[in-house]
């Protein structure tokens, strides 16, 4: 069991550089990963390697990352693992 078992993680700029490489560390201590990023293509190349490190990820992209589309994503992150965002 890992650090993060049963957490959520929300990482922005998971594309590519220390958001990728977060978006693995977490996802090897057990978290469920939400990669946030403004490039779909490299968001997508994180999640898989996020599965492949045998976590469930979520793909969330925006253009231009705005608080309204941050606040909107929160929500929708936790509800696959069946937590609340207020816990």
């Amino acid at each position: 069991m890992g650090l993060l078992e049963g957490k959520v993680a929300i990482v922005t700029g998971a594309s590519k550089g220390i958001g990728r490489v977060m978006s693995l560390r977490f996802a090897r201590e057990g978290a469920r990963v939400v990669c946030a990023a403004r490039s779909a293509d490299l968001v997508k190349e994180t999640a898989a390697q996020v599965s492949a490190a045998g976590a469930r990820p979520s793909r969330w992209w925006a253009t231009p990352p705005s608080k309204r589309t941050c606040a909107a994503s929160s929500p929708r992150a936790s509800r696959p693992s069946g937590r609340s965002t207020s816990s």
